[in-house]
Order: C-alpha cells, then structure tokens, then sequence
C-alpha cells in the first residue's frame, strides 16, 4: 500500500478528509484537495495485472444491455466523423465486448488489457491484445484515430503520464473517449439514503464533471462533447425502482441544466 503525497490532478499537498472507507479489511482514506477539489483515495494498492476486476464487468445478461446501450450511443457520433477502417484502439478493453461492437462497425481494432484472464477472452474472439500497461506498450506514435477507455482511468495510477502517453499514440484530428464513475451521483445517492461504495480498494480517483475537465484542460484537450451514462447494479426490486427513478431524474436534470448527475458520464476530447 502507498500513501500518496500530494494531489493527482494539481500536486498540492492540502487536502481535507472527505470519507473513509473500509473494504476487505482495509480502511481507505478517501480526501479531497483543497486546492482544486479532486477527490482521491489517499491511500491505495500498488495494482498488478490481476489486481482489477474487470473480467467481472459483463457477468450478467442485464449489465451486458446497458453496456451495449452505451457503447451503441458512441458508435453512433463516431460514425458522423470516422470512416470504416478508421484504427480504434480500446485501453481497458476487458473481454471484448466493445471491441467486437467496433469491428462490426467496420472499425481496425485493437485492445490493451492489463487483467491476463480478460484478454485471453478477447483474443479468443479474434482481437489483437496487449496484455499490460498502456504505459509500456509499444504502440507506434500517432497509432489511433480513436481511442476509447471506459471505466479504466479511474483504476489507473499516474494520471499524466497515462493521458501524456495516450496523447502519443493520437493521430492528428483523431479523437479520445474516457468515461469514468460521476461521483455526484454517489452525493444524489446519499441525499437519498442510498448507501454505495466507492470501491477505494480498486478506484484511486474520484471525479466530477469539474475536476475532469481540469484534467483535460491542463494536458492541453479541448473538450468537443459530454453527455451522462447510465451503468449499475440492481440488488433487487425495490433497488432496481430507486436507481430506475434515479436515472430519469438524472436524465432530465442534464437535459434543463447541464449538469450531469448520472452514476457514469463520458468526455468526447481532442488534442488543441
């Protein structure tokens, strides 16, 4: 485990306590930067290949349909800009699901991987995988005309120098898409009593629309399009109802103000 010194997002050392957390026996001091106001897990694991969960991201028919619901939202803008045989490279690519949604659409694809279990799956399905850091890939300079990382940055440590590197391996005029949990949800959740972790052993940041568009700015993209996703769990009924009531709410919020209460939300960003 280390203790982090400093901001992620702007390196300041002030921060003020914003929750602690306890999971599988650890307690997790989640802060917030005085500074900038990123919220951050102070202290976090070190992650290995299969330290990450995400071979269980599509574990159910139901969570399955509201990732094919998303990334179908994307493959709609992207086909209005990109032609087919445009190269498409998705950092986090779990078991392929999107990557097989890309292809389909006449996409050259490609995945990186850090989790062995879940690239394996993918490259059983027929996808070029780098099993590892995007980091320490080899990639090309100026590889991708689109690359797209859903619920990964969050998982990721070194924030600048993942998005300096991603920055690398984006062709002129190409496009980057990240999408990551909203932490105002999880305060909408609150304000309703609604108890959620926010998995502090596996998420070492914790974004708002504010705090990631500080991000972008300051590694020099300019921001071309935001929009709310919707992706969770039910555990039952009763739960299904609220987050269903949620959702709208959300949804509707967005279309009248702007702001994005969704539990996910997705940046469309270019380099400037």
């Amino acid at each position: 485990m280390i203790d982090r010194i400093g901001c992620p997002l702007c390196g300041s050392k002030e921060f003020k306590d914003f929750l602690k957390e306890e999971e599988n026996g650890v307690i997790y001091s989640i802060v917030k930067c005085i500074n900038c106001g990123f919220v951050y897990t102070f202290n976090s694991h070190f992650q290995t290949d299969n330290d990450r969960s995400k071979p269980q991201v599509f574990k159910s028919r139901r969570r399955d349909k509201q990732y094919i619901r998303e990334f179908q939202k994307v493959l709609f803008y992207l086909k209005n800009f990109y032609k087919k045989g445009a190269i498409l490279l998705d950092i986090g690519c779990s078991n392929g699901l999107f990557l097989d949604m890309a292809k389909d659409a006449g996409y050259k694809t490609k995945g990186v991987e850090m989790n062995i279990d879940a690239a394996k799956k993918a490259i059983l399905k027929g996808h070029k995988v780098f099993i590892g850091d995007i980091v320490t890939s080899e990639l090309p300079r100026y590889y991708a005309d689109i690359i797209v990382m859903f619920h990964t940055l969050e998982h990721l440590h070194s924030l600048s120098i993942v998005l300096e590197k991603i920055k690398s391996l984006l062709k002129q005029k190409g496009i980057l898409i990240i999408e990551v949990p909203n932490l105002w949800h999880w305060i909408l959740q609150k304000r309703f009593f609604i108890k959620r972790s926010l998995a502090p052993e596996r998420h070492l940041y914790h974004f708002t629309p504010k705090t990631l568009r500080y991000l972008f700015n300051k590694l020099g993209f300019k921001i071309v399009k935001i929009e709310p996703a919707n992706r969770y769990d039910r555990k039952g009924f009763l739960d299904g109802l609220i987050h269903s009531t949620i959702r709208i709410f959300s949804t509707y919020f967005y279309f009248f103000t702007g702001y994005i209460l969704s539990n996910s939300m997705r940046f469309y960003v270019r380099e400037t």
